[in-house]
């Protein structure tokens, strides 16, 4: 009796160890145990693709089928990536399968951005969801703050803008302050400090003074407007002088002109010109352009007569800003007026700034073939041409070929001067008369 006991529980502890864990191949199909479907977190660039790896924990007997839909998290669909869905099938036998759904590239600077992949109708693998996160990595510039003079009659409204060199996709806030200079608060105007704000998508925001008018003959009289504490920017030129013309000084008005917006290549300087009361004679003033980053061959052109009519108190004169297909980073001029007729002289100078509407060069290395003992020849080049000089760090490392014996280290710096794309780096490698497998080292930028 006590024999056969012993027995029955021999097999029984025989079957488990033959069943447990992945079952063989040969067995029922029914009788399976199905595995689990799997995905890690996965992370792209904006305008890469996010590569989606799902796989089972074994490989198993049965075809497994399952739905795909990429969600939005903080990335929007149809703005930061398309819209994905469909279908998918690891064969029987395999062990994975791979999708790869593109994001959606942008100008603007934002946060990095999350969404998922979700899984469902799963058959044949444990469970029937499954959500694998994924993160969209930015990659564009953070823009620059600004804010520009301007300049308004007293008992006017003096209008600062306060502009992005591109627009954002993260609020923008920064504080802002007047403060006294010939002209005083609260006899010439209204003092103010705040709390600006310029929304996500948006680029320019304006911030009003009011002005005092005390009826008295006087010089023209500043006042500034600082900028500080900003966020999710970098720094321009953050403080302003607001221009308060006097209205009380006689028949001959006053002219001034004001800084252009900024503006992109392709598209047009504004500067608008203001008369302090309008004339009962015809005004007139030469302008000419003083170039500074930007030159003669970024404007459509560079000097004229602005002419404004008896009984109108204000023109504008547009420059043409011409478009290239060359980074150069944002570039600004001034306008300078001269000459004027049947006015006298306020504010003549006034400044622009031209926004580069090309993309920053990408950089890439080719890598080369080589026999030992020749030079091995590296390209480096650049996605489209740069009117500022690129300077290049180089560095070499092992791999299986080894500086000390395969190849020469090479560590330098190298510069691509303005408007060359391209350039080859010739790196020595030795002849050692050994026979072995081919070799590599590596090249960092």
């Amino acid at each position: 009796m006590n024999k056969k006991i012993v027995f029955i529980a021999f097999i029984s502890f025989f079957v488990l160890i033959g069943c447990g864990g992945q079952p063989e191949d040969d067995l029922d199909p029914e009788a399976v145990i199905p595995p689990t479907l799997q995905g890690i977190n996965v992370t792209a660039a904006e305008g890469s693709n996010l590569n989606f790896a799902l796989t089972l924990e074994y490989k198993f007997v049965k075809d497994i089928t399952a739905d795909y839909e990429l969600q939005s998290g903080t990335a929007t669909e149809g703005i930061d990536f398309a819209s994905a869905s469909g279908s998918i099938i690891i064969k029987a036998g395999t062990g994975s399968v791979a999708l790869s759904l593109p994001t959606t590239q942008d100008n603007l600077d934002e946060n990095n951005e999350s969404l998922s992949l979700v899984i469902t109708n799963i058959t044949n693998a444990t469970g029937t969801t499954l959500e694998v996160p994924a993160s969209i990595v930015d990659d564009d510039a953070t823009p620059t703050l600004s804010i520009f003079d301007t300049f308004s009659s007293e008992g006017g409204t003096l209008s600062f803008e306060v502009s992005l060199s591109a627009v954002s996709g993260r609020n923008v806030t920064f504080n802002y302050t007047t403060i006294d200079s010939s002209a005083s608060n609260p006899f010439d105007f209204t003092a103010q400090t705040g709390l600006g704000n310029i929304l996500a998508g948006s680029q320019s925001t304006r911030l009003e003074i009011v002005t005092a008018n005390d009826g008295f003959p006087e010089p023209d009289e500043t006042l500034t407007i600082q900028l500080s504490s900003q966020n999710n920017v970098n720094s321009g030129d953050l403080s302003a002088t607001g221009t308060i013309l006097d209205d009380d000084t006689g028949a001959i008005p006053t002219l001034h002109i004001a800084d252009a917006s900024a503006a992109s290549e392709g598209s047009n300087s504004s500067f608008e010109v203001t008369l302090l009361f309008a004339s009962a004679s015809e005004v007139t003033a030469d302008y000419s352009v003083i170039p500074q980053t930007a030159d003669a061959a970024d404007l459509s052109f560079t000097s004229g007569t602005l002419t404004i009519a008896a009984g109108v108190d204000n023109a504008s004169i547009k420059i043409g800003l011409l478009g290239d297909l060359i980074y150069e980073g944002n570039e600004s001029f001034q306008l300078s007026l001269s000459n004027l007729s049947s006015a006298t002289a306020g504010s003549t100078l006034a400044s622009a700034q031209i926004l580069d509407a090309d993309s920053q060069p990408s950089l890439f290395v080719t890598g080369a073939t080589t026999t030992e003992g020749s030079d091995v020849v590296v390209s480096v080049s650049l996605s489209n041409p740069s009117a500022i000089t690129t300077t290049i760090d180089i560095a070499t490392s092992d791999s299986t070929a080894l500086s000390t014996s395969d190849n020469t280290s090479n560590n330098q710096s190298l510069a691509l001067p303005p408007g060359q794309t391209s350039l080859s780096l010739p790196i020595a490698t030795n002849d050692d008369s050994i026979d072995e497998p081919d070799q590599s080292f590596d090249i960092a930028l």
